[in-house]
């Protein structure tokens, strides 16, 4: 049961580093102060792997899963908290509470992704990873530093193998190499996992800036 706890929270700590790796060629120097500014920081932050698994699930479901990771970030570092320009923004547009002004920022920047479209679809969550596909998911992994053990997680390649009520049957076949972090599971290990913790790979040679030509 604790080993179920702490796995929960650590999935839920680590879905924002896994979302946002980011491929900045030149990191941008303070906060940003307004909507349109938060685009900018973003589109640094997200990575275009992060980009497509963000835009191509449903506004709802990408912006709740990411409230307490991304969204707490979001509330702590450009000041949301505090008498901040950005904070500032939102009050004279209305907005009273942070969780709102992050969860606004998420919202608008999924539909700025898809070009203002908004992305609402009925269908059932798992079924944006089908079977046979291959995604993203994060693994537990301990991280060892000094006399320590910490709880901590890995990326894996994996291959969705069977629908199963709400869970997906999922195959690793490559975890990512990260020194000192040893996983607790291996390639060739078949599971179930949530496909609320699942990322969406995008086609291979898949660019956001070449989408964005294309939509227009």
């Amino acid at each position: 049961m604790r080993r179920s706890i702490l796995l929960l929270i650590f999935i839920t700590l680590l879905f924002f580093s896994f979302q946002c790796l980011g491929q900045a060629t030149k990191k941008l120097k303070g906060n940003p102060g307004t909507l349109e500014e938060t685009y900018i920081y973003l589109n640094q932050m997200f990575d275009d792997e992060a980009k497509y698994s963000f835009m191509m699930l449903p506004e709802e479901v990408a912006t709740g899963r990411l409230h307490f990771s991304l969204g707490m970030w979001i509330r702590n570092n450009w000041g949301l908290w505090r008498n901040s320009k950005l904070k500032k923004y939102f009050l004279e547009r209305g907005f009273q509470h942070p969780d709102d002004m992050s969860s606004f920022i998420l919202t608008s920047y999924h539909r700025y992704l898809n070009n203002n479209q908004f992305r609402v679809e009925n269908k059932a969550l798992i079924d944006y990873f089908p079977v046979n596909d291959t995604i993203y998911i994060r693994i537990y992994a301990d991280y060892k530093r000094l006399f320590s053990s910490y709880a901590s997680g890995v990326k894996a390649v994996a291959i969705v193998r069977e629908h199963i009520d709400k869970k997906l049957l999922v195959e690793i076949i490559d975890i990512r190499h990260e020194p000192r972090k040893r996983p607790e599971r291996k390639v060739g290990d078949i599971f179930e996992q949530y496909p609320d913790n699942c990322s969406l790979i995008p086609p291979k040679g898949w660019r956001f800036e070449e989408h964005k030509k294309d939509i227009r």
